[in-house]
Formats: C-alpha cells, structure tokens, sequence
C-alpha cells in the first residue's frame, strides 16, 4: 500500500506540470493564468502539508492514510463522473451548424 501511495503522490506532482500545455490550448488560457493555477496548486500543498502534521499528532498514522486514500477515490471517482462540456467547436457538437458560427474558437 504504502508503494501505491508513493506511486500516486508523485503522479500528482508530475501531472500538472505535463497537462498545462495541453489544458492551456483546450481552454484557451494565458501562460498568466496558468501561472495563477500553479501558484494555487503549490499554495494548497503548503497548507496540506504541515495540517497532515498536525493531524499525526492526534491520529494514528494508519487511521490517516486509510482517509487519505478514500477521500482521493472519492474525489477521483468524482472527477471521472462529471459530465464532459462540449465545445462548440468539435466535430461531436451537437449544436446545429448555424449556432456553431457564433462561437469564437
């Protein structure tokens, strides 16, 4: 268990940095606004980090691992359920081809 939670911490620290240049073509984002994304990301794991210590002060190291990998199968399952927006701009739309002309792609 304790090889899967290495495993994802550091696929969640590599993802990011790998999806921006993708996320910021889907989107259409400025490099400035993906500057503010990364900054959030990083000002979360400060919090996340020395509140985790916090915690092991109270609780049992086993007792918060096991929330900490729920509330990460939680959340992702969540993710993996919302529904996907379509864009206008896609092929798959099924916005009539008239209404496609008033998007800005």
């Amino acid at each position: 268990m304790l090889v899967v939670s290495a495993l994802i911490m550091i696929l969640n620290e590599t993802v990011l940095s790998v999806a921006l240049p993708q996320l910021m073509g889907d989107f259409s984002v400025s490099a400035a606004t993906v500057q503010w994304l990364t900054t959030g990301f990083m000002l979360t794991m400060a919090v996340v980090i020395p509140t985790t210590g916090f915690l092991l002060q109270r609780f049992s190291t086993r007792t918060l691992f096991t929330a900490a990998m729920i509330l990460f199968i939680a959340g992702t399952a969540l993710a993996a359920a919302a529904p996907a927006s379509r864009s206008c701009c896609s092929p798959a739309s099924s916005r009539p081809v008239a209404r496609r002309s008033s998007c800005r792609c």
